[in-house]
């Protein structure tokens, strides 16, 4: 038990240095390039450094805080998923840039899908418009009683978070504050973020292999797909 203790109590003191060094590096870009950053991006930089240095460090330690999010680079040693939902957003955008289609289709490993949704919306960036088809998978997911959500995005969630400012704060609250029973991990091309609502939440530290196995789908195909639910036909 004392053994643990001072692992944890290590590993904490090594996150908490990451992350004052991230704020001292941040005030710098302020101060000399007059470059402003978020706290967002910030943290996720500061936990995505500890995060490479854990893995070498303290490869037999998983840290699992509550309310935390957590950066990863697309790990080599990948782990299962098998039992999460696997959410796939698409966004189209019009050349008048006025209105455009959001959807989402959800299935199981194995390409199995089961539910397709999309609609017209107006928003004025494909950022936007990726953040708001998100966020209503991800309540259409929670409402449906899912509590393991993989979702795969082509957009990375802090410049997502950036859009959401201008968004509703019903919205924002969404995808920043799952549900406490809910494990959801955010899974775009270079990095992974894990949100933890609760240390009893089985959320693995690395995406696992069949994650790929539900190829992305266009917004034409889920659409289409939408409609024919609607019609009774699929």
């Amino acid at each position: 038990m004392i053994r643990e203790k001072k692992s944890d109590a290590r590993m904490l003191f090594c996150k908490a240095s990451f992350i004052c060094w991230h704020l001292w590096l941040a005030r710098n870009d302020l101060l000399f390039q007059k470059k402003e950053r978020s706290t967002t991006e910030v943290l996720n930089h500061a936990l995505s450094a500890f995060m490479e240095f854990s893995d070498i460090h303290f490869p037999q330690l998983l840290p699992t805080i509550e309310h935390s999010i957590y950066t990863l680079k697309y790990p080599n040693d990948r782990q299962s998923l098998d039992g999460f939902l696997v959410i796939n957003t698409d966004t189209c955008l019009l050349e008048d840039r006025h209105l455009g289609g959001i959807g989402f289709s959800w299935g199981t490993f194995g390409d199995q899908l089961s539910k397709a949704y999309s609609r017209d919306c107006v928003f004025q960036s494909v950022i936007e418009g990726e953040a708001l088809a998100v966020c209503e998978a991800l309540v259409s997911a929670v409402e449906a009683a899912y509590d393991l959500i993989l979702i795969k995005s082509t957009i990375e969630l802090d410049e997502m978070i950036k859009s959401l400012q201008t968004l509703e704060v019903e919205i924002r609250y969404t995808l920043l504050n799952p549900l406490s029973s809910t494990c959801i991990l955010f899974c775009s091309p270079l990095s992974m973020i894990c949100h933890e609502r609760s240390s009893s939440s089985p959320c693995p530290p690395h995406l696992g292999r069949k994650a790929s196995a539900l190829p992305r789908r266009t917004q034409f195909v889920s659409k289409a797909l939408a409609r024919l639910e609607e019609l009774g036909l699929a």
